[in-house]
């Protein structure tokens, strides 16, 4: 994750591969378990593999306010992974 502007830009890189189930859900969470109220939602899986990034407004999360990035499968409710951030 890095700061660019007025936004925190969460970046993948060319190795990152998803092959999970469908309806994939990308939060910032501070529970790798679950979503909570308290999560940011970042929005759908846009890409399965290879280099992307998300961006998301200063405005809305702080740099700090999360340590992991969870994986979260709508239509059957239930963790796909989770990843810390260092």
């Amino acid at each position: 994750m890095r700061v660019e502007g007025d936004e925190l830009v969460l970046e993948f890189e060319s190795n990152y591969n998803f092959n999970g189930a469908p309806g994939p859900i990308l939060y910032l969470s501070n529970n790798p378990v679950t979503p909570a109220s308290t999560d940011y939602e970042i929005g759908v899986v846009t890409a399965r593999s290879g280099v992307h990034s998300y961006r998301i407004p200063l405005s809305e999360v702080g740099l700090n306010d999360f340590e992991h990035l969870l994986y979260w499968c709508e239509p059957f409710n239930i963790r796909l992974g989770f990843g810390s951030f260092e």
